[in-house]
């Protein structure tokens, strides 16, 4: 009778601490849903019983696999580990998400060193729910420490523990939850019910996006961390996939391509190319508390005669700022996962470079492979970084200097940095926006503001030496830097000081002056970072360069709404081009 006493207490023991680690990893799978998700109003799932289920089986599942090896151990000390881990997992992935609109793969892992320098910007992203769900680690803890002495194996409650959990797992996927997920369209071969272990890749390259958060949504991010797991096993036992160009790859290619004539192709124009960090459109006009203008230069070289493209949709995925480098030097889109600089840094790309016998890059950090990429682009002379004081008047005095000393006609791209995230490289801060307004909102307008000075001293230096006489000047972001779950959190800001700050998806501005460009012309409509590269080889006369890219002339309307590609065509194409090296096997680049 005492040893069964003994017994029964431990399994009370054993079940307090199954229930309470149980809760709390449910509990944490509802926050992040929440922190990443949060658009989904939780209250409508009362309205639909079958989503309503599904959401809780989904999460319950992951919960009460883990807690039910409880049953099957002596103590209670590994709790406080998985709790830890599955913290930082979910920590990681808020902040990944929040970044850049994915969550984390092994690809992503892989590009860590491109964090050297740049390790404080993911405080930008971090948020309550964070904090949330690292204090959960502590009642665990607590708990392990309060329920004292060793467990006894009870397979019986084990068993039933694990059957609970394939029972959540067959609710989840026979009520198969969709919520507000229209936006994102499915792929043929996506499986029926979304609860399965593993999620497949065999979809198009560019909305992986897309379906990765839609599987997350309809199980939950612990599912998705073994669905990683399982898909990089299988991955290094099979081997990549064989790249197949198939006979209607082959007809969109040739759509898109020009069969040279052996003409060489003279620039019209030098071409200068200055990427600017993190630039997005919205801000261009406004001004802080005090009618301060934020950009003034930039809003004054818009005024002027060029082209003023102010919703650039930002296509970079995995690669960030060397996806949108490649994007925009290549009219290539990025592969996912992973990223084309890194992974494919030394294949053959096409790039108006090749056009030029001086052409160069100037770059303030060794990120993205960008010593190796840039000579993969056709770039034949670099300004290498020197220790980046992450100052943008720098980079623009190295321009300065590098256009004295070059021969015309010349390619040159000069990329910025200060606007790189927690915008905290500039120092002392001009613009004022209130007490209470967003303090990294607030940062991000006044590195702006730094940044565009450094661009009107710039361009002030070199309009006397007649620069601007022959030279197509191309001012752009990389990418954008406030993702959706970010705006949405803006939009109280909006409202108060009446910024038109973007809901759901800000916009890169697109400024180009040449000489080619005679008039004012501007465009409000929706347009691509892919169309940023036809539209550079129309300015320096090199529409007949054999590659034309996956998007369109902006200065020729007609072909604007005519586009003879779709954005998920070019995703799933470019994916299998760079892969498969295309343009080493095709083109006279090669020799």
């Amino acid at each position: 009778m005492v040893l069964k006493g003994i017994k029964m207490q431990k399994n009370k023991h054993s079940v307090i601490v199954f229930i309470t680690f149980t809760l709390l990893i449910l509990l944490q799978c509802i926050v992040f849903h929440y922190s990443c998700f949060r658009y989904i109003a939780f209250s409508s799932l009362w309205h639909a019983p079958t989503e309503f289920i599904a959401f809780y089986a989904s999460k319950l599942l992951p919960a009460v696999f883990i807690s039910s090896f409880i049953f099957l151990t002596k103590h209670y000390w590994w709790t406080i580990i998985i709790s830890v881990l599955i913290d930082l997992w979910m920590i990681a992935n808020i902040i990944y998400y929040r970044a850049n609109d994915l969550f984390i793969n092994a690809d992503a892992i892989s590009m860590v060193d491109n964090m050297n320098g740049f390790w404080s910007s993911i405080w930008l992203y971090v948020n309550g729910e964070c904090l949330f769900i690292l204090l959960t680690s502590v009642i665990v803890l607590v708990v392990a420490i309060l329920v004292k002495g060793s467990n006894s194996r009870n397979w019986k409650l084990w068993g039933i523990s694990i059957g609970f959990a394939v029972l959540s797992h067959i609710i989840n996927a026979l009520c198969g939850c969709d919520y507000d997920m229209k936006h994102a369209p499915r792929p043929r071969d996506w499986p029926k019910y979304k609860g399965l272990f593993v999620a497949p890749r065999y979809a198009a390259a560019g909305y992986y996006a897309e379906w990765e958060s839609w599987y997350i949504e309809g199980s939950s991010i612990l599912q998705y961390a073994i669905a990683e797991i399982v898909y990089y096993l299988d991955k290094s036992i099979t081997g990549e996939p064989e790249i197949c160009i198939s006979k209607t790859d082959n007809d969109l290619i040739s759509r898109l391509t020009t069969v040279s004539n052996d003409t060489p192709i003279v620039p019209k124009s030098n071409l200068l190319l200055i990427l600017v960090e993190s630039l997005e459109s919205w801000p261009i006009g406004l001004s802080d508390a005090n009618h301060k203008s934020i950009a003034q230069n930039l809003e004054c070289l818009i005024n002027g005669e060029c082209l003023y493209c102010s919703k650039i949709k930002s296509q970079v995925l995995q690669g960030t700022s060397g996806d949108g480098q490649m994007i925009i030097n290549t009219g290539l889109l990025p592969i996912h996962p992973g990223a084309a600089c890194v992974k494919y840094g030394t294949n053959i790309f096409p790039c108006f470079a090749h056009l030029f016998n001086n052409s160069g890059v100037l770059y303030p950090n060794r990120a993205w492979n960008q010593t190796v990429i840039s000579e993969s682009y056709g770039y034949n002379f670099s300004y290498k970084p020197k220790p980046s004081t992450g100052k943008d008047e720098v980079v623009f005095d190295m321009l300065k200097s590098c256009l004295d000393t070059v021969s015309v006609p010349y390619c040159v791209q000069a990329i910025t940095i200060s606007m790189h995230g927690p915008f905290d490289k500039v120092g002392s801060f001009d613009l004022y926006f209130g007490e209470d307004f967003d303090a990294n909102l607030a940062k991000y307008l006044n590195c702006l503001h730094y940044t565009d000075s450094c661009i009107g001293d710039f361009l002030q230096k070199i309009e006397s030496d007649s620069l601007l006489a022959n030279t197509t000047i191309v001012i752009t972001g990389d990418h954008t830097v406030f993702k959706s779950t970010m705006l949405r959190e803006f939009q109280s800001f909006a409202e108060k000081y009446n910024y038109p700050i973007p809901k759901d998806e800000s916009y890169c501005p697109l400024i180009i002056y040449s000489p080619t460009i005679k008039e004012r012309t501007v465009i409000d409509d929706l347009c691509y970072q892919m169309d940023i590269f036809p539209t550079i080889l129309h300015c320096i006369g090199a529409d007949d360069y054999y590659w034309k890219g996956f998007g369109v002339n902006l200065l020729d309307s007609v072909a604007r709404n005519n586009r003879k590609i779709t954005e998920e065509e070019a995703y799933s194409l470019s994916d299998k081009m760079i892969r498969s090296d295309w343009f080493r096997h095709n083109t006279k680049l090669a020799q």
